[in-house]
């Protein structure tokens, strides 16, 4: 009983901090409609994102560095740095030449094992703070960004997820499981915020 009360507070806390929480049931559009190209940047304060050579090859690694501006208040920000072996908290959205979605080119080119999800993932970016970090990526590689990927035009943009925006367990609550994590009803992967979108020229190696 007194672990069902502890679960039913959680629970009404979590729906009062609003949008910033994991929806309940599992998203209903598909990806290509949760994703659609956005050609301006969008959401909750202000994602820049930039890249040092904008003439790619298919199959090799690069990064491009991302800054997040918290204007319009403060934060608590999950894993705002994207550490490659934690769940991240959005992606690095490829779309082709016709602005269709075609995947994450983070995501899907991590390998390795994953640390367990912590409190220590979290932290509180103050009002008219900013943090950001380099992220690797691959077009081409693996994962539901296709392999063969003609030479051509591309488009990227970095998606922050609602997850991003979302606050710790409580500290006498469970950690999420890297099961919750990957799934639509324990971690939130709808768009928060969009940053610009960088044009780049995918070739053969």
């Amino acid at each position: 009983m007194r672990q069902f009360l502890l679960c039913l507070a959680t629970f009404i806390l979590l729906l009062g901090r609003g949008n910033a929480q994991a929806p309940s049931t599992p998203p209903t559009e598909s990806n290509e409609e949760i994703y659609a190209f956005h050609e301006e940047p969008a959401g909750h304060d202000s994602v820049q994102i930039s890249i040092e050579n904008p003439k790619l090859q298919r199959g090799q690694w690069y990064s491009i560095e991302y800054c997040f501006h918290a204007w319009k208040g403060g934060n608590e920000v999950y894993n705002g740095f994207f550490e490659m072996l934690r769940t991240h908290p959005g992606q690095l959205a490829v779309y082709d030449a016709d602005r269709k979605y075609l995947g994450d080119a983070i995501n899907d080119n991590m390998h390795g094992s994953h640390i367990g999800t912590s409190s220590g993932d979290w932290f509180y970016l103050r009002e008219g703070n900013y943090i950001g970090a380099k992220i690797s990526f691959m077009l081409g590689g693996s994962g539901n960004v296709p392999i063969e990927l003609p030479p051509g035009k591309y488009y990227l943009q970095l998606i922050l997820y609602k997850a991003f925006f979302s606050i710790p367990p409580a500290s006498d609550g469970p950690m999420p499981t890297m099961s919750d994590a990957y799934s639509s009803s324990g971690f939130n992967r709808y768009p928060a915020a969009r940053s610009n979108v960088l044009e780049v020229e995918l070739s053969d190696p």
